[in-house]
């Protein structure tokens, strides 16, 4: 998977023509902040995000699947959308608690273990010699034969062939190679990248609001 490729298609087309068509903040009866936004295009549901945050807990739901993300469960934490919207994309992942993809949040690439088993043989550093190299990613196409687009299909096919065949051609390094097949689903993406596109704005908004006010300032 081509991130740099995919988080361009989420920004410009998916959320092409998206505003913030709701923003509400109002304080709980037990004292925690809840913040609520809606990221969608003005006059369609087509890849709206809604996104509640209660205290230090996101919830995640619309047209691009349900998440929820917690910072802080029980306390009041100081965050806001905004200040989520400039977490590193991974540190954002890593908060994910549940999803319709399970707790990681992740999607299996066979795409992904192909390029990253091309880099493995391409690193000079990796064995002790070309030979060695070309040795073991011999052993590596003879365990597979014709079938290793099904060996990497799906993570239980991966790790079965990891499990019957991984350590007598890798050696003992051999469990390095059981999850790199997995990348970070496009939607955990997408869900980061509607309050990253909100933040810029929130920034722009406050940079124009002080240009404002420095033009108004009497000399």
């Amino acid at each position: 998977m081509d991130t740099e490729k995919l988080n361009k298609e989420i920004r410009e087309a998916w959320f092409k023509d998206h505003i913030v068509r709701d923003h509400v903040r109002s304080n709980m009866i037990d004292g925690r902040k809840m913040e609520r936004m809606v990221w969608a295009r003005p006059d369609s549901s087509i890849y709206r995000v809604d996104y509640i945050r209660v205290g230090g807990v996101l919830h995640v739901s619309g047209d691009l699947g349900f998440a929820s993300y917690v910072w802080d469960y029980w306390g009041d934490s100081n965050i806001d959308l905004a200040w989520i919207g400039h977490c590193d994309v991974g540190y954002f992942a890593s908060k994910c608690q549940a999803s319709e993809a399970g707790r990681d949040f992740r999607l299996w690439d066979p795409a992904t273990l192909r390029r990253r088993l091309d880099q493995l043989f391409s690193d000079p550093d990796m064995f002790e010699s070309e030979e060695r190299c070309e040795e073991i990613r011999a052993n590596l196409e003879e365990s597979m034969g014709y079938g290793a687009d099904d060996y990497m299909s799906s993570d239980r096919d991966w790790y079965r062939w990891c499990w019957e065949h991984a350590q007598d051609i890798f050696g003992d390094c051999w469990w390095e190679l059981i999850p790199e097949g997995w990348v970070l689903h496009p939607r955990c993406r997408a869900h980061h990248m509607g309050l990253r596109m909100y933040a810029e704005l929130m920034d722009n908004q406050e940079e124009q609001a002080d240009e404002r006010q420095t033009c108004e300032s009497p000399a």
